[in-house]
This record gives structure tokens, sequence and C-alpha cells, in this order.
């Protein structure tokens, strides 16, 4: 955990000046133009690393038990660039590509619910264009979700289980 929370200490500081940049809202293209700027790891260069902590970081979250979760929630939380930029590798295999989606979204807890239901009902939406068989591996992830309400919509487990 110590070799973890050290690399992320060090691509959330590389991350802070990409995240915190300012938009121009008033430039009529801004949103074209955040939508064609490169992802934040590829911009502080660091992608390949990144992801291959992300993948240490899901594995972990896995293995682990309820305090030590909370404990890289804890580290997410207090290192917002990083788990803002966090992309996992991507995978051939789809139920993997799901699977490591879906767990970005419950490991960042600070994630405002809203945008963890968006983005979940489009991970599920795409695979089941992919013929994902995505029920299986959502009971999976709701056993390692959080159970705290943080915004009156549910918790991020009662929202996983929907889809169970």
């Amino acid at each position: 955990m110590d070799e973890i929370h050290l690399e992320i200490s060090e691509f959330d500081k590389l991350l802070e000046p990409i995240a915190n940049a300012e938009v121009d809202i008033n430039d009529p293209n801004w949103q074209k133009n955040l939508r064609d700027a490169h992802h934040p790891l590829d911009k502080a260069g660091i992608r390949e690393p990144a992801e291959r902590l992300t993948q240490r970081i899901i594995e972990l979250f896995l293995a682990s038990n309820s305090k030590e979760r909370g404990q890289i929630r804890k580290l997410l939380a207090d290192n917002e660039n990083f788990a803002w930029a966090m992309a996992a590798p991507e995978s051939s295999d789809l139920e993997v590509a799901f699977r490591d989606s879906v767990l970005l979204l419950v490991i960042d807890d600070t994630i405002d619910t809203r945008d963890a239901i968006t983005g979940i009902e489009s991970l599920v939406d795409e695979a089941q264009a992919n013929g994902v068989p995505y029920r299986p591996i959502m009971k999976q992830i709701s056993k390692v979700a959080g159970t705290t309400d943080r915004y009156g919509l549910g918790s991020l487990r009662s929202v996983i289980k929907r889809y169970c």
C-alpha cells in the first residue's frame, strides 16, 4: 500500500495543472475542444505507468476487506487529480474491460452519484450491445461497492444491484 501511495501522489502532482486548467466557456468551441483534447494521462506523459498502477489498484481493491477498501478510497479522495484521470488499460476481453470500467466508478467514492449512474448505465448499454454477460459481473462488484448514500440517490452498492 505504501508503494501505491507514493506512485499515486507522484502522478497526482503531475496531473494537478491539467486537472485545474481553466476552460473558457465563452469560447463557442469549448465543448468540442474538451472532447478533442488528449486524455490527461497522455498530456502528462504517464499513461502506461498510470494504467499499470490503476490495474494494481483494481486487483488490490477486489482482494481487500472492507477496511482496506476504505483506505484505498481515502487514498484516491486525497489524490483527486489522479482519481479524476484514472484509466484502466484497454483489454481485448470485453468482460474484463466492462468489470474494470465499472470498478473505477465504484472505487472513486467521491464521484457524484448522478455521474456514477450515468456512467454505469452507459457501460451496461455497451455491454449488452456487445453480448457481455454483465449481470454476474455486477453481482461480483456489488459485494465491494460502497454502502454510503452521499447524495440522496442511494449508495453505489444499491445502484449496482439494480443490474444484478
